[in-house]
């Protein structure tokens, strides 16, 4: 499975989009196990027309996929980052690392090839440091020559954001992944979460019958790991790409720490249309990825933010994602 917010080659046909597929877009943007018959009456077209529109922006790569939004500290995970710059390594190289971090026994769950302060980014989800720096010697003995540089950093939350630029609007509207209380899965409740990753617009029917239960219970345990905070919500992949966005992150590194400082800028970020996620990590002061048309357009927001906020920024640094190589998180959950 992998997540696309981040640039991957899709086939694409292009298409005229119309408002109501845009609202289909939005509303499936935000949650993806609407039924056709919640989407119809939304936009005011027969289930036919909506199941017809859906299928047509999947076939034109639009829509590649579904996927569920999982709060994997709750289940006793930490996410850990690595950035890494590279020298002499050449197409065949990257190949290779291509093809390791792509096999489920490298245990990396996400990777993308970057543009910026480093060529490469990977995150590694583990119970403990120890567990994440056995996987990263694995990688580090097979392409450590290849490295000239890398830093490490965990990560203990975030906020997302929806596609606004699908409707022009300013939704505040938040999935946020934050400190809280444990949850066990068992098995089953891990089965359902890998059935929806493969797919979150399966029907219970469908996830009933792959996990070896019934309707009624995978229901059911669906709204227990909602309620438990661990299933946060279910997303559209939508290709921003087709929409003229590339997808940029930046850490901000302030010249004094001040809480108030922090909230007013995080929360001025909250508000533009623009801002997909909201990221805290412990090695920068503020972490946010952003969708813009062109590199022009997004210096000209960071030296906006500057003087928005005059003396605040000291420094930042940018990656431009320019290719996924994966994200598969559901393998890693054990019950």
């Amino acid at each position: 499975m992998t997540r696309l917010n981040e640039t991957v080659p899709v086939e694409q046909t292009r298409i005229n989009l119309d408002l109501k597929d845009r609202r289909i877009l939005a509303m499936l943007d935000w949650d993806a196990r609407l039924s056709i018959a919640k989407l119809a009456k939304e936009v005011r077209l027969s289930k036919n027309a909506v199941a017809y529109r859906i299928s047509r922006l999947e076939k034109a790569g639009i829509i590649l996929g579904y996927y569920p939004v999982i709060d994997f500290g709750r289940l006793g995970y930490y996410s850990h980052r690595v950035q890494l710059s590279l020298h002499n390594a050449d197409a065949r190289v990257k190949q290779e690392i291509e093809k390791y971090i792509s096999n489920p026994d490298s245990e990396i769950s996400w990777s993308v090839w970057v543009r910026g302060v480093a060529d490469l980014l990977i995150v590694i989800w583990t119970r403990s440091l120890k567990e994440f720096k056995s996987i990263f010697n694995k990688f580090n003995t097979r392409f450590g020559k290849y490295i000239e540089k890398r830093l490490f950093t965990t990560t203990y939350g975030f906020e997302q954001y929806p596609y606004r630029f699908l409707l022009g609007k300013n939704d505040w509207q938040s999935m946020i992944i934050d400190e809280g209380p444990s949850f066990h899965l068992d098995k089953l409740d891990s089965r359902i979460l890998a059935s929806l990753n493969s797919n979150a617009r399966k029907s219970c029917t469908e996830i009933a019958k792959e996990t070896g239960s019934n309707y009624k219970t995978v229901q059911y345990r669906i709204k227990k790991l909602a309620k438990n905070h661990v299933l946060i919500g279910t997303r559209a992949f939508i290709n921003h790409t087709a929409f003229g966005y590339n997808y940029y992150k930046f850490m901000l590194y302030f010249t004094h720490y001040s809480d108030e400082e922090y909230h007013k800028l995080k929360n001025y970020l909250r508000g533009l249309q623009e801002t997909v996620y909201i990221v805290f990590h412990v090695n920068s002061d503020l972490d946010a990825e952003m969708l813009f048309k062109s590199d022009n357009e997004f210096f000209e927001f960071i030296d906006g933010l500057q003087e928005k906020f005059p003396g605040l920024i000291k420094n930042f640094e940018y990656f431009l994602f320019t290719r996924t190589i994966q994200i598969e998180y559901v393998h890693q959950l054990d019950a």
